[in-house]
């Protein structure tokens, strides 16, 4: 458990040492000790160089967001204390290797804590790199925590068994080098900035008897979720931050039968998924704001040919190539709107890794159930943030491919009558694989009968357009639901209602609960389908809230502006970040305390 409240835990250095990694391994190690923990690294747009920070939040129950005064910090440079000292508890520590860096603490609260030890003297007397060294000022970060170095050990052997048992003891000896530095030579105490010498007050252990959790990001979860839905081929361009799904389903590949291809550019990786798709495999791809834009011409062509296609669309601040590994909430109209003319697409907004793996599995389904494009909107924030989160439930989630014709159905059919696009009451047509007997037709990017032959009169324009725009109405009736498309935390009669949709979500219900412990009554509606919007759900919520607050990472309230569309309604309260970094739990409890002042 932990002493006096969550943790809050920062490394930072110089890019290339392993920052992230390191913040990756502080939180597996939290976790495996049954503690909860939220990470969240932010880097440059950089090739090479600049300044990295990895930040860990540990608690004995849920964590959901980053928030808070640092209490550890493990600078690994200069620059890191230069950059984060001020944003230090007073009572937390700071440590460094003062070999290495000459700082002057004097400025700092005089109850910060200075753990100087000499990590990269420790690392060379072991006879390793320097670059080991992290594994070194991990191990001292955790003495000052007082964790319990068992729990270190054995998920440095898991993290590290791959590569043989020698690497293994070799990391687990790094680790407990630093480790036993800080509670050799700070057994009494740390140093502070005023000159006393005191304990550091927070302790860091153990909660027995917890389930297993994983520890798991939104681009994982998206990525298992495609798993679980039977995807067969990925094909991507590496564009910031979906990356790394494109990673973890390389990594399965062989496991699960999929293909991933990394492609020459964006327009290949869509047109690409599109043609699997046409064959019948179930097939995704992923992209950010500059890549979906080159991508928008054959989304329109999923939606004309009628092909199933699942696009997970990560955005990150624009315009242009805006700041590449940085969040914003900034795409949601041009993700509404993309591509020309008009057709029913399904929109999902995940809000956490949970959400991310079922709004996945559910876009399989759809997108081949209706034959029609579904994306899945997330952010930096959300897909590169890690997470506890109890292990997905799936044995119950079933495939649906929708109205296909089987082999044996095609042939029966006779020969010449087959219409691939045939006008129906749902507006989804039967649809037969290329190669089925009796079933040649044509698909074009141009309007078509029923057959896939182009035919531009007006009659056939208006049916056609007709059919496609029924998708809409029978997949809300029979798949889609309006009450799955947003949901409202907390009691219905709150002095003030909080709206909000994708990454907010985590900062806002921590925000909420801070609220409601102090005596106030606040609750959340969270919209998560974009496209169907639930409209009737949201009007009713809407029309009888006492106060109303909008919270976006966004510089124009855009689902504000989403909302009083749909529903009339303006929100004026408004709660906007757009300087690439994510709202904090904190900004959004003072300005819920502002309103309701």
């Amino acid at each position: 458990m932990i002493q006096n409240g969550p943790i809050n835990w920062l490394t930072g250095g110089e890019a290339g040492y392993g920052i992230t990694t390191m913040g990756s391994m502080f939180a597996r190690m939290c976790a495996r000790a049954g503690l909860h923990i939220h990470g969240y690294a932010e880097y440059p747009s950089l090739i090479r160089g600049g300044h990295n920070t990895a930040f860990v939040r540990v608690g004995p129950s849920p964590v959901l967001s980053h928030e808070g005064k640092v209490d550890v910090m493990l600078a690994l440079n200069k620059e890191t204390i230069e950059k984060h000292v001020l944003e230090m508890d007073k009572d937390g520590a700071v440590i460094y290797d003062n070999e290495a860096i000459d700082f002057d603490f004097s400025a700092v609260g005089k109850n910060v804590r200075i753990v100087a030890v000499p990590l990269a003297r420790i690392t060379k007397e072991l006879g390793a790199e320097r670059v080991m060294r992290n594994t070194v000022a991990l191990g001292a970060s955790f003495a000052v925590l007082d964790f319990d170095f068992d729990f270190i050990g054995s998920v440095l052997e898991r993290t590290f068994l791959r590569k043989g048992a020698e690497v293994v003891e070799h990391n687990i000896r790094m680790a407990k080098a630093g480790y036993d530095y800080v509670k050799e030579n700070f057994a009494n105490g740390f140093p502070t900035c005023g000159g006393d010498v005191l304990p550091f007050e927070k302790k860091l252990s153990g909660v027995a008897n917890q389930p297993s959790r994983m520890v798991i990001s939104g681009n994982e979860a998206i990525a298992i979720g495609a798993i679980r839905a039977g995807l067969k081929f990925m094909s991507a361009y590496p564009m910031t931050p979906v990356t790394s799904i494109m990673q973890v389903i390389a990594g399965q590949g062989t496991k699960y039968g999929i293909v991933m291809k990394q492609t020459e550019d964006e327009i290949s990786a869509i047109n690409m998924a599109i043609g699997a798709s046409h064959m019948g495999v179930r097939a995704m791809t992923a992209s950010s704001g500059g890549g979906f834009a080159l991508m928008t011409e054959a989304l329109g062509m999923s939606a004309m040919t009628e092909t199933p296609l699942v696009l997970v669309m990560g955005t990150r601040p624009g315009p242009s190539t805006g700041m590449p590994t940085w969040t914003e909430q900034s795409d949601l109209r041009f993700v509404m709107h993309a591509s020309h003319g008009e057709f029913a697409r399904v929109l999902f907004l995940p809000g956490d890794p949970k959400e991310c793996f079922e709004m996945t599995f559910k876009a399989f389904n759809l997108a081949e159930k209706y034959q029609m494009p579904c994306l899945i909107l997330t952010d930096k924030y959300l897909g590169e943030s890690v997470s506890t989160v109890e292990p997905f439930d799936h044995k119950n989630l079933k495939i649906d491919h929708g109205e296909s014709i089987s082999m044996d159905d095609a042939l029966k059919i006779p020969e010449g009558t087959y219409k691939r696009f045939k006008l129906t009451e749902s507006g989804v047509s039967p649809r037969a694989l290329p190669g089925y007997p009796n079933c040649i037709y044509t698909t074009a990017t141009d309007e078509h009968r029923e057959d896939g032959d182009l035919d531009e009169s007006s009659e056939n324009r208006i049916k056609m357009m007709d059919k496609r725009a029924r998708k809409m109405a029978t997949l809300k009736t029979e798949s889609l639901p309006e009450s799955e498309c947003f949901a409202l935390h907390g009691d219905v009669d709150a002095d003030l209602t909080i709206v909000g949709w994708g990454s907010t979500k985590g900062p806002i219900l921590e925000a909420v609960s801070n609220v409601n412990t102090d005596g106030k009554k606040v609750n959340f509606l969270q919209i998560k389908c974009a496209l169907p919007f639930p409209e009737k759900g949201v009007t009713e919520i809407l029309k009888n809230v006492k106060k109303v607050l909008i919270v976006e990472n966004n510089s124009e309230a855009q689902m504000a502006g989403v909302i009083r569309e749909y529903t009339g309604i303006l929100i004026e309260n408004r709660l906007l970040r757009y300087d690439g970094r994510p709202i904090p739990a904190s900004q959004i409890f003072d300005k819920i305390k502002e309103i309701l002042s």
